[in-house]
């Protein structure tokens, strides 16, 4: 699958914003009876992990 988005690229730096977006991602992904939670993870590993996703939006 490809797709062809049109706009200016803003790259997300905002650790919080981050996080944010990945704890709505788990919420919404993870099945409603799944033990996992973002937040019962170490906060040190999530740190370290979110270094390597550059986050972004697309204004048009």
């Amino acid at each position: 699958m490809s797709i062809h988005l049109y706009g200016k690229l803003e790259i997300i730096e905002d650790r919080k914003v981050i996080f944010d977006s990945l704890n709505g991602l788990v919420n919404k992904y993870e099945s409603p009876d799944s033990p996992y939670h973002l937040n019962d993870v170490e906060p040190g590993l999530i740190e370290g992990m979110s270094k390597a996703i550059v986050a972004f939006r697309i204004k048009s």
